[in-house]
């Protein structure tokens, strides 16, 4: 009888958070090419003094063989991984960031002062996936590999976040 009555309350459990898990908000095609161009405008208008950077071309949305792709940013987790697998490590301390890539037999290091407190109502943030992102530093790289140049972006956390396309 008990495993009967485990078996029901679960199969209750698991309709009842698909029900959930389906009425949740999900982000509609309007929203994500808004984010996209957000992001998109806030790194034109961080970035447009320098050179190196002002390269870099990133339209919102663009279409890729029968894709559609946005702008994203990834999450800090993410971008860890995905530069990791690119050669980079990053080291943090009390004055600063310390970055390391690892191409071929070269090493290059890099070294970028901690940024200081900004305040939630400052109009430099992009609100990106219902949070507030202040683009407060940033460097790209070409990557033979990968055949492009990739860009990534320092947040007022001082946490590293690469920008990159996905399928919406």
């Amino acid at each position: 009888m008990n495993i009967n009555q485990s078996i029901i309350t679960l199969i209750l459990l698991l309709i009842v958070s698909g029900i959930i898990i389906g009425c949740a908000s999900k982000l509609t095609e309007e929203q994500a090419i808004v984010e996209s161009q957000a992001l998109s405008d806030g790194i034109k208008n961080r970035f447009s003094g320098r050179s190196n950077l002002s390269k870099i071309d990133l339209p919102a949305t663009k279409r890729v063989g029968n894709k559609n792709l946005r702008l994203v940013l990834l999450s800090r987790r993410a971008s860890l991984r995905w530069l990791g697998e690119a050669g980079f490590k990053f080291g943090r301390n009390s004055r600063g960031i310390t970055n390391y890539r690892r191409a071929g037999n070269t090493t290059s290091r890099g070294f970028r002062s901690r940024s200081g407190n900004y305040r939630g109502d400052d109009p430099r943030y992009i609100y990106f996936n219902n949070s507030p992102v202040l683009i407060t530093g940033g460097a790209s790289f070409g990557d033979p590999q990968a055949g492009k140049g990739i860009l990534y972006i320092f947040d007022q956390y001082d946490d590293v976040r690469v920008v990159t396309y996905e399928q919406y």
